[in-house]
């Protein structure tokens, strides 16, 4: 209900180097192993598959994204397959992987399609 307001005061305090936006936005690459709590971060999507668990977008670097089956009719399926093989802009509460397969560290639940978007539209002043 509110998603466009959020998206304006996002977009004023990055204008302005403000709380979460004083620092630069962070690649997926750089993450140490430690990371958590909320980020921001740049990364770029490979694929996207369903499993038993929801949706789940995978990017370069170890860090998959879930979209809950519940969350899914807010997002354009098609709209998030234009964004594979793209840099993304994604926002959440980054978690590590408690049994991570090789090559995954971390995950993210997104809950609304504001939480990713392509990098080149996002956040322009």
């Amino acid at each position: 209900q509110f998603s466009s307001c959020y998206q304006q005061a996002e977009k004023q305090a990055f204008c302005k180097n403000q709380g979460v936006w004083s620092d630069k936005i962070q690649a997926v690459a750089d993450l140490d192993n430690l990371a958590s709590g909320f980020h921001v971060l740049r990364g770029k999507l490979k694929n996207i598959k369903a499993s038993s668990k929801g949706i789940w977008l995978r990017l370069e670097h170890g860090l998959s994204l879930r979209i809950a089956f519940k969350h899914k009719p807010l997002f354009d399926m098609s709209q998030l397959n234009t964004l594979i093989n793209r840099d993304v802009i994604i926002r959440g509460w980054l978690q590590a992987k408690r049994q991570p397969k090789p090559g995954e560290r971390f995950y993210m639940q997104i809950k609304h399609p504001a939480a990713i978007e392509e990098a080149k539209k996002a956040l322009k002043c």
